[in-house]
């Protein structure tokens, strides 16, 4: 029961929890949390996370203004359609620090646009920047388009905003049909 519980939307604090039990949705669907704009600090997930649509993280799957810090996933994430992380499906105005991916992470070769190790797609806000800060990501990344070991896609709104990457690094395969890089797919602005 906690794991459907956690699985809902958050906009407070998430500390120290752990998943190990499967998770399953259509849209923004995470290991811990489906849409945050809170915190996460120290939680992992071992468990597979499965979406048949979009906005899916082994740790959160829409991270909107929040924060993941500390937080780890292990287990398989597969997203039927574009927006597949590791860690977080969508960072938009939002940070990540020390998380981690080992994970594998598959999106539909067919059709998913947007995967990376850590995060499936990245923006700041015009108020916000997003980061990523000493992350790092060891799983195989697999999808479409813009895939990342770190991030697939970074600026994906109409005006892309300031995102900083620092400190991190990837070992995990990474396949994708066009814009396939070891860290980011698709760098827009950065």
């Amino acid at each position: 029961a906690l794991a459907v519980e956690l699985a809902k939307e958050f906009n407070g604090e998430v500390v120290s929890c752990d998943n190990t039990g499967a998770v399953s949705g259509s849209n923004s669907v995470g290991g811990i949390v489906g849409m945050n704009d809170g915190s996460v600090e120290g939680s992992v997930n071992t468990a597979a996370v499965t979406a048949s649509g979009t906005h899916v993280g082994g740790v959160v799957g829409n991270l909107v203004g929040g924060e993941i810090v500390g937080s780890g996933n292990t287990g398989a994430v597969t997203g039927g359609s574009d927006y597949i992380g590791g860690v977080a499906g969508v960072c938009s105005g939002a940070s990540i620090t020390r998380s981690y991916n080992t994970g594998i992470i598959s999106g539909n070769t067919g059709k998913s646009d947007a995967v990376g190790g850590v995060v499936g797609a990245i923006d700041g806000t015009n108020i916000t920047k997003s980061t990523i800060t000493n992350c790092y990501n060891t799983g195989a990344v697999t999808g479409r388009n813009w895939v990342g070991g770190i991030a697939g896609l970074s600026g994906y709104q109409k005006t892309p905003q300031n995102v900083r990457f620092s400190s991190g690094y990837t070992t995990g395969a990474v396949t994708g049909s066009s814009h396939t890089g070891a860290v980011v797919g698709k760098l827009s602005k950065g």
